[in-house]
């Protein structure tokens, strides 16, 4: 996933955005769906969406968080004016950065095997202009086999480059209204082991799912194989409603 997304420039991306209708918004969608787009406007024949790929689109489009911020077609047709796509190149950029510091800083802590990844409004393509009252903030989770000092560790190694990159979000950002200072700017680290995001049916992977996570570091595939059990889960069940029904 973190490989076809990269070598996308933010001027393609744009090429590729899908409309949901009852938001009156336009995403990122996925990788399978972008390549497929990408071959059909090359004339290829494009094969059917595979089902993993139909239960994560199901599932950002249908994402609580969005219907909550978008209740209705227009809410969402007036957030569009504020979206700004080289603005999310350059929160992408940071969250790169930041990724990268991480895995140097979590390297003098450990050597087990992490995967980091970015979801929300920079992944969904949803990144607001700098002028914006209440600018995008970055997003990312750690995850691993990490225990609680370890994590206590890692949040004390990387502090300084959160707030420093901090300042580098906010030096274009001049209009923030006075009710959202404090929130604007963040880089925003979650730091999970691996058990939490398989509790409860998956419950967490599925929220960043909907939150179209994508993975910025994932040698070992720890988010991948995560998300393919979190929808594979997801599938299951919806194939035993189907055979109870019948």
């Amino acid at each position: 996933m973190r490989g076809f997304l990269f070598v996308m420039n933010t001027e393609q991306e744009r090429n590729y955005l899908i409309t949901i209708p009852k938001r009156g918004i336009r995403i990122i969608p996925p990788e399978e769906t972008i390549r497929k787009m990408a071959a059909a406007r090359k004339g290829e024949k494009v094969g059917k969406w595979s089902e993993e790929e139909k239960v994560r689109l199901n599932l950002i489009i249908n994402s609580s968080i969005i219907k909550k911020r978008y209740p209705t077609p227009q809410d969402g047709k007036e957030f569009m004016k504020w979206v700004d796509y080289e603005r999310r190149e350059i929160l992408y950029g940071y969250a790169k950065e930041l990724s990268d510091h991480i895995v140097s800083k979590w390297s003098e802590i450990s050597n087990k095997g992490i995967a980091i990844i970015l979801y929300g409004s920079t992944t969904r393509g949803l990144v607001k202009n700098a002028s914006h009252p209440d600018p995008s903030n970055l997003d990312l989770s750690v995850i691993g086999e990490i225990c609680d000092e370890e994590k206590l560790r890692l949040f004390d190694q990387i502090r300084p480059k959160r707030c420093e990159l901090q300042k580098q979000i906010l030096k274009d950002c001049r209009n923030i209204d006075k009710k959202f200072e404090g929130e604007c700017g963040n880089a925003g680290v979650h730091i999970m082991n691996i058990d939490k995001l398989k509790k409860n049916n998956y419950c967490v992977t599925l929220e960043y799912i909907k939150a179209k996570a994508v993975a910025l570091h994932d040698p070992e595939n720890i988010w991948k194989d995560l998300e393919s059990e979190a929808i594979n889960y997801q599938l299951t069940i919806a194939r035993k409603k189907q055979v109870s029904k019948r």
